[in-house]
């Protein structure tokens, strides 16, 4: 197996080390061995390192994709960010592709006695936590998953592209780190700004009114769809939002937006505490969030008592049999998929408010066509009791149900009507036996 190996960069080390702090965690709690090597250097960041000369770039970059490989025969490296899994595969690509090239490099590389083989692969850490962890082992790892919690996507420009052979997501709309917060049960919301540039690089070029403008139209959007947090995956996308926001804040304008990179929710769903992942080194506070997300626990416990989350997701993740149910086919009230989307946010009261499990007949259609053998009509079945027992039913049946606690039946036979016919009186019923029974219960 390859050995993997980080490769931090500068920003997250010296700035953010709250950060580094969530992955190693997180990489304990999945199982995955990441080492520290020495030898590294900037990546090197390719808005001032490229102007200074391209030769310079490409061999730095190169140093340190050779400094990997004298580590291990065909090393991974993992990096936590933007820029340096950019400039990092971008190089690897472009020697892949030009012989010569690498060959001009390599001579200078013998320099210091290195070489570069080419045989290092080079992973963003959401890509590592995409395919080498992969979506399935994550959600097995979540205690307290992210329920009701809307979260804007914010990857930055770097995060696929250049969109060169070594990207492994697309070039506009890159959906892993999606996938990955939705595995933490969070609600993924889409903005019209999603994909523009936060602006952080131009704070560099002293152009900090400009960066600051680029940031806010992206804070307006995200405001505007209520979201709870920003979630990134680049150090500096995540000074970007997080301290200069706070400057924004300091100067009258209040957002009051968290930002949080991925592994600091992956952390949080996995049960530990913000303490121990020392959130309160964020510039703009987390609390509300953190407030917001243990009353949706709460809802999503109470959820939990009623109904078995895991068949539910299944059986929700599947919805194969939605389109054969055949009120759903003609009743628009009756949404199966809405109703158990609502019980995984957490949401048991919008999912009793919203009332329309009361319209599944109970054919037993999806019970018995269903490849799981799961049948979503049990769902609805639960939220009928957990509505009974809070009052909650429909005018018709609550008659009904209040006949079968007098009289054991739901409905009363009229004799006069059996005389008319020639039917003779019914024998005896077993009514007192079943009301002595019932009253027992109660």
């Amino acid at each position: 197996m390859s050995r993997y190996i980080y490769f931090w960069g500068c920003q997250i080390p010296a700035h953010l080390p709250f950060v580094e702090k969530s992955i190693r965690l997180v990489m304990e709690r999945v199982g995955k061995s990441v080492d520290d090597v020495g030898g590294f250097t900037c990546c090197p960041e390719t808005a001032l390192v490229r102007s200074m000369g391209e030769e310079l770039w490409t061999l730095t970059a190169a140093r340190n994709l050779a400094n990997a490989e004298r580590c291990d025969k065909e090393p991974v490296l993992i990096t936590p960010c933007n820029g340096c899994s950019s400039t990092l595969k971008t190089v690897w690509s472009e020697l892949d592709a030009d012989p010569q090239k690498k060959t001009e490099i390599n001579q200078r590389l013998a320099e210091v006695g290195m070489h570069y083989q080419g045989n290092v692969r080079v992973k963003h850490i959401a890509e590592f936590f995409h395919q080498d962890v992969g979506l399935t082992k994550i959600k097995e790892h979540v205690t307290k998953p992210l329920v009701g919690m809307r979260v804007a996507i914010h990857t930055g420009c770097h995060f696929s592209r250049p969109n060169t052979p070594a990207m492994f997501d697309t070039a506009f709309f890159p959906r892993a780190l999606d996938e990955l917060m939705e595995a933490l049960s969070a609600e993924v919301v889409p903005y019209r700004t999603r994909e523009l540039c936060c602006g952080q690089e131009l704070a560099r070029v002293d152009a900090v009114d400009d960066s600051l403008q680029m940031m806010r139209t992206k804070l307006l959007d995200v405001r505007n769809e209520g979201i709870d947090a920003i979630v990134v995956c680049c150090p500096a996308c995540f000074t970007q939002f997080d301290h200069r926001q706070y400057l924004i804040q300091r100067q009258g304008e209040e957002f009051k937006i968290p930002v949080f990179y991925f592994t600091e929710l992956m952390a949080l769903s996995f049960g530990m505490s913000p303490e121990e992942l020392f959130l309160d080194g964020h510039r703009i506070s987390v609390e509300e969030f953190l407030k917001k997300w243990e009353m949706n626990l709460k809802e999503y416990n109470k959820a939990t008592e009623i109904v078995d989350i895991k068949l539910l997701r299944a059986c929700y993740e599947c919805g194969a049999c939605v389109n054969d149910c055949p009120v759903a086919l003609i009743e628009e009230r009756f949404d199966p998929q809405k109703i158990m989307g609502l019980l995984l946010k957490g949401k048991l009261e919008d999912a009793l408010e919203d009332g329309g499990f009361w319209l599944c007949v109970q054919c037993h259609f999806c019970s018995e066509i269903c490849p799981q053998n799961i049948g979503m009509e049990r769902f609805f079945e639960s939220l009928r009791q957990e509505a009974l027992r809070r009052g909650r039913i429909p005018k018709l049946l609550k008659m009904g149900a209040d006949l079968f606690e007098k009289k054991g039946v739901l409905t009363e036979v009229k004799p006069r009507a059996r005389k008319k016919f020639g039917l003779p009186d019914l024998p005896e019923s077993g009514e007192e036996d079943l009301l002595k029974l019932l009253k027992k219960k109660n």
